[in-house]
């Protein structure tokens, strides 16, 4: 990666086949012990990526008690046999359950956000997290039910306008897509922000001017660029494969009879469209590889873009004083996210632990610290 003046790039030194120890000794007594161990499994592997991760010339620390997260994991799953069971007796609605899950997952989630903080430190300081439920229950809750509703929305009209062919139904279907897309936007930016605004190195806290102005401009370049290639898959493989599989009533919902051309339809129902091997699976890997594409695309420039934007303040009258870089790339991680796939496939789930350390050490080495390192001792 370009290093900048005074930069401190991190580095990552674990080794694949001495994690690999760790790793299956933690699934084998996880599964002997029918989950009760996974808190000492989860404290093991980080104790391991903390003090394999180094920055300057010093390694990072997890403190977790897994006695205690054991108890905090008895308790929540208790509380939640609990609740469905007295709804089951008395509301007589097993959606109930669920409904308090969803209520309590924002807790859930601040509190495992605020515990894996406090139990990580770097030279002797604590990292904290300050975020509020109210502020997460807002982005969460709040947010995702905007998100959903839009989602709603935009299937309804979409369905009560298919027939309408005018230049007014395309109007009101664009705008409904643009609502549903912007929501979505809205809901992702509004998770970042939280985040990287909620945590502190000390008594310091770090800061990010997240604009969700980025994300609809990113957003907007993935659809363009993917939604016709989904589209294609979608008219040209997947139909035609579910009908050779399922049957043409089966498979085919009315608003796909709407849309797709029907001469195509009928002459693979009725010349007796015969997929080959190559084709079955080709219409699949594809998608994979699509998605697989998509995600690694928005990983980089997301966090590419948060990084830039975060800061650690040091003092107010000489403001911001440790900035942050991360210097992934798409055509990098895309090959890393394919290769550790292929080597989990391929060695059916026992190559897990080089991928996690493909995928730490590639993270670690992109990322730099801005700053003199030597100022770190004051902010506690």
């Amino acid at each position: 990666m370009n290093q900048q003046p005074n930069s401190n790039v991190m580095h990552f030194i674990g080794q694949g086949r001495e994690f690999f120890d760790i790793w299956i000794v933690n699934v084998l007594l996880s599964v002997i012990t029918l989950g009760i161990f996974t808190p000492w499994a989860k404290v093991r592997q980080k104790r391991y990526f903390y003090n394999n991760t180094f920055l300057y010339s010093d390694n990072f620390e997890y403190h977790a008690n897994p006695k205690k997260m054991l108890v905090v994991r008895l308790s929540v799953v208790v509380f939640m046999v609990m609740a469905t069971y007295i709804a089951s007796i008395y509301i007589r609605n097993y959606l109930v359950g669920p409904l308090i899950f969803i209520a309590i997952l924002p807790s859930l989630i601040l509190y495992k956000t605020k515990s894996d903080a406090e139990m990580t430190s770097y030279r002797d300081i604590r990292f904290s997290f300050t975020g509020t439920l109210e502020g997460l229950f807002k982005v969460l809750i709040g947010r995702a039910l905007v998100m959903f509703s839009s989602i709603v929305g935009f299937v309804i009209v979409f369905t009560w306008v298919r027939y309408d062919q005018s230049f007014d139904a395309f109007g009101i279907n664009l705008l409904a897509f643009s609502i549903m897309f912007s929501s979505y936007s809205w809901f992702i930016s509004g998770l970042y922000k939280y985040f990287a605004n909620g945590y502190q190195y000390g008594n310091k806290k770090f800061t990010a001017d997240i604009k969700e102005r980025y994300f609809n401009e990113l957003y907007f370049k993935v659809c363009l660029v993917t939604a016709p290639v989904f589209f294609a898959l979608l008219f040209f493989g997947l139909i035609p494969l579910g009908l050779f599989f399922f049957g043409l009533n089966a498979f085919l919902p009315q608003l796909m009879w709407d849309y797709y051309p029907y001469e195509l339809l009928m002459s693979y129902y009725y010349d007796g469209f015969m997929p080959n091997f190559v084709e079955i699976i080709t219409f699949p890997i594809v998608f994979l590889i699509m998605f697989i594409g998509i995600t690694s695309y928005t990983t980089v420039v997301i966090r590419n873009y948060v990084f830039s934007q975060l800061q650690l303040e040091v003092s107010e009258q000489d403001g911001p004083s440790f900035e942050f870089t991360s210097t992934l790339t798409f055509k990098e991680l895309l090959s890393l996210t394919i290769y550790n796939f292929a080597l989990q496939v391929f060695t059916l789930g026992l190559g897990r632990p080089w991928a996690m350390i493909n995928t730490v050490r590639y993270m670690t080495k992109n990322t730099a610290v801005i700053g003199d390192i030597s100022k770190i001792d004051k902010l506690d």
